[in-house]
């Protein structure tokens, strides 16, 4: 119990932020991606509490032949996700997700970490959100990470 209570997460790895002005929490989980951690983080936040979730999902880099399949594949698991509500998809990659995401979300595309963080203030409400990032390292969504938290 010791060791679970002073657990302290590596940054970047499912790191729980809190939202300057009463506007949430973040999830930070930018620090890699592939189609496995991808759907962890997506079913832990779905099991969070939250009226308003979030979810930024950055290319998964590095995925050979197959990028565009496990993507969409990604994308597939939404339907067991669905207390999400939001999708930002950054990247050409990511892109592939929302085509097969649930009707239910409202999903953005963007091609940068920049343009997250603007659609983000055109979509968060003023406060109660929960907001997942969460992508490849070489997406930069850190950088978005840092931004959201100053």
């Amino acid at each position: 119990v010791k060791g679970l209570e002073s657990f302290v997460p590596v940054s970047g790895r499912f790191e729980l932020c809190s939202l300057p002005g009463g506007r949430g929490t973040m999830v930070n989980d930018a620090c890699n991606a592939n189609p496995e951690s991808m759907k962890a983080a997506l079913h832990a936040v779905h099991t969070m509490k939250s009226p308003q979730k979030i979810a930024v999902l950055g290319d998964m880099l590095e995925l050979g032949t197959k990028q565009y399949f496990w993507h969409r594949h990604v994308g597939r698991e939404l339907i067991k996700t669905r207390s999400i509500s939001q999708l930002v998809l950054v990247g050409q990659l990511a892109r592939a997700i929302g085509p097969v995401a649930p009707a239910t979300m409202d999903v953005s595309y963007v091609d940068n970490w920049q343009q997250a963080h603007q659609q983000l203030g055109d979509i968060m409400a003023p406060k109660d959100n929960l907001v997942l990032v969460k992508g490849s390292r070489g997406v930069g969504l850190n950088n978005l990470v840092e931004k959201l938290v100053s």
